[in-house]
């Protein structure tokens, strides 16, 4: 009996330890889907939202979803201002489809070359769920923009997610951008968080980030770190000293 006993022990001891290993799953939906994956799609939908307006405010093309694109433009007569127009039509990438229009109204500075460009939503969405708010970008440089946002995500349950706050965006070199900011706001399940992105990497290649970490706070004392690796779409973040993988679509 006692070596039964102690054979049951050490195959438990043995699960506790596979389960215990840097990089398992965590799949409590109430701790990933809600919090974390809320978080990160807020930081992406946000960050997507610049890319978008950057590259095709220079008739660039974005990477991801060039076909699925409507863009028109339209200068003032002294070309001071411009409006654009850009339309999404089921454009997919990173597991997140978007539909509908942003309106986005720029304002040039001739004298220091550098644009400010305010984004206006018109039954724009998100997987389904309708964005609103407002999103301002300014220039700071050639090669450096500050974007203030005030957004949110309606879901057709009735939840939402609503963040606030500031990013600083580098271009480090073509096609490749470094992202910092600090965010605040409140989850779907109702807790307030705040955000601070940190050395984050975005690449022409990638829908997602390709390094840096995130780190949030939830309830004021819920922490957790998430980091961005360089292959896309691995993204883990540790909470109470656990490391695990978040799922999400690449």
């Amino acid at each position: 009996m006692k070596t039964i006993t102690k054979l049951l022990f050490l195959m438990l001891l043995s699960m506790f330890l596979v389960v215990s290993c840097d990089d398992h799953q965590i799949d409590d939906p109430q701790l990933e889907q809600v919090v974390v994956k809320d978080l990160v799609l807020s930081s992406k939908v946000g960050s997507d939202l610049f890319f978008d307006v950057n590259a095709n405010r220079t008739r660039q093309k974005s990477v991801a979803y060039d076909e699925c694109l409507t863009v028109t433009h339209k200068w003032s007569e002294d070309h001071k201002s411009m409006t654009m127009s850009i339309t999404y039509n089921n454009c997919v990438a990173g597991g997140i489809t978007k539909n509908g229009e942003i309106r986005v109204s720029i304002a040039h500075d001739v004298a220091k070359t550098l644009m400010t460009s305010e984004i206006e939503f018109v039954n724009f969405t998100v997987n389904g769920s309708i964005m609103e708010g407002t999103m301002e970008i300014k220039a700071k440089s050639a090669d450096e923009f500050e974007a203030d946002y005030d957004l949110k995500l309606q879901y057709a349950d009735g939840s939402s997610i609503s963040w606030k706050g500031k990013q600083t965006v580098k271009i480090l070199s073509d096609g490749t951008w470094e992202i910092n900011g600090q965010t605040e706001g409140k989850a779907r399940n109702g807790k307030l968080f705040t955000r601070k992105d940190i050395n984050l990497i975005k690449t022409k290649e990638c829908p997602w980030y390709v390094g840096g970490k995130m780190e949030l706070t939830v309830d004021g004392s819920e922490k957790y770190d998430i980091e961005f690796t360089s292959k896309c779409g691995d993204v883990y973040y540790t909470y109470k000293g656990v490391r695990a993988k978040l799922k999400i679509d690449k």
